[in-house]
């Protein structure tokens, strides 16, 4: 909790600055506690009949959140901090401390902005996936507008230039370069990006320049037409590349030669020909106060149908393998606990759809105290679905309320069919200040 002391020494200090030293400033904090059940599913391919452990069904989140702006009179520097503290009680009790932001902005001219530190910015157009988004945080598609605020920014160089409807950025992201430690190896990008507005279209054209992966070219748009609808779209060509967990996993599970993970890809053959990342989607809010949301993501290294088939065939053998070994009290198959493990750890950094389709409906009433939304994310290879319901109310000028029911929905051999659990209930309280 001493993040939290120090963000409560910081709001004082801000507020009792004298007047004359600071030309703008704004700050916002906000406490929320979020209590969680999750139903267990019994006949889950990672743990099947329960048999492997008790899964755990509470569990707690309380969350402080806070954001600090100023700019100091006569200067053309502005700074932001923003971050959140989480304290986690589910098998045990965990702390975390969230830099979220910590960046300087300095205009030097009419036209240019540098920023430099740690930044969250936005270059994609979809609501849910974002493959062109070469500068944003990585989205959870069942949540996209982090509700908890969890989103952590870049730490980057960033020089933007703007002349009437046109921009230019220049990104330079660096991991480590201020606040970051780990022993992982830095994974340095450039970033440029082409942005024009003509008409109500918004297009932006931008390239990738990493370290350690292939160049990525992309572009995207965001059309808007009347007061109700809106269209949008991404694209990004990449040359294939097979990531390390997708490929131990496969070779784990016999389906690929385990020789295959020594070798460097992609290979000379597949080095020539491009892969596509697509997003398709749009907005259209109803006369009934209604918005929905439509977006279909297409991903060419995610699995296809037969990897998938295949990959769930060999884990439902091992399932039955470990069941029958668990109920008999002796180990028949100890390479089927082994697999069985692997793939629990690597499976939620695999794209197990190569297509997948999301859908949210959401209105306000009643003076837009109560708000009630719907989400459905749905991957075309595995016919699996999660079903989210979401309702807020605003309980004073201070507080909120809200439920989260979630469902995950599909056959045994799912991404969202397999999981340990087959719902889960949320409910929380926030307090803005």
């Amino acid at each position: 909790m001493r993040q939290l002391r120090t963000w409560a020494v910081l709001l004082v200090a801000l507020a009792t600055t004298p007047r004359w030293l600071l030309a703008q400033w704004d700050w916002t904090l906000s406490v929320t506690d979020e209590v969680t059940y999750s139903h267990p599913r019994s006949d889950s391919l990672f743990n099947p009949a329960n048999l492997l452990f008790e899964p755990e069904t509470m569990s707690n989140h309380l969350l402080g959140s806070g954001r600090v702006s100023l700019k100091l009179r006569d200067s053309r520097v502005r700074l932001q901090v923003a971050g959140t503290e989480r304290v986690s009680r589910d098998q045990g009790t965990h702390a975390e401390f969230l830099l979220r932001e910590a960046y300087a902005v300095v205009t030097a001219t009419e036209h240019w902005d540098f920023s430099v530190g740690k930044k969250l910015v936005k270059w994609g157009t979809g609501a849910a996936y974002n493959p062109s988004g070469f500068a944003d945080p990585a989205k959870d598609p069942r949540d996209p507008n982090d509700r908890l605020g969890l989103n952590q920014g870049t730490e980057l160089v960033q020089a933007n230039y703007v002349r009437g409807q046109s921009s230019v950025d220049v990104i330079y992201f660096a991991p480590r370069l201020y606040f970051t430690r780990t022993s992982i190896r830095a994974r340095d990008r450039l970033a440029l990006r082409y942005n024009q507005f003509w008409r109500g279209l918004d297009f932006s054209a931008m390239a990738l320049i990493p370290s350690d992966a292939p160049n990525r070219l992309g572009c995207n748009f965001s059309y808007v037409w009347g007061s109700s609808t809106e269209l949008h779209g991404e694209l990004v060509l990449l040359h294939p590349t097979l990531p390390q967990e997708k490929t131990r996993l496969l070779a784990d599970l016999g389906l690929l030669a385990p020789t295959v993970v020594d070798i460097a890809w992609p290979s000379p053959q597949d080095a020539r020909r491009l892969i596509a990342q697509s997003v398709l989607g749009g907005n259209y809010t109803f006369r009934n106060a209604w918005t929905l949301t439509g977006e279909w993501h297409h991903d060419g290294q995610g699995l296809s149908s037969g990897e998938n088939g295949l990959m769930f065939s060999r884990l439902q053998a091992d399932s039955g393998a470990v069941a029958r070994a668990l109920a008999g009290g002796g180990i028949d198959d100890a390479s089927a606990f082994e697999r069985l493990a692997g793939a629990a750890q690597r499976l939620p950094g695999i794209r197990q759809n190569r297509d997948t389709f999301f859908l949210m409906g959401s209105t306000l009433w009643g003076h837009e105290k109560y708000s009630f939304q719907v989400i459905a994310l749905s991957g075309w290879q595995d016919h699996s679905t999660t079903a989210i319901l979401g309702f807020g109310a605003q309980l004073h000028r201070n507080w909120q309320f809200y439920l989260r029911p979630s469902f995950f929905l599909g056959k045994r051999r799912s991404e969202y069919g397999s999981q340990i659990y087959d719902s889960a209930f949320a409910a929380g309280l926030r307090y803005n200040l």
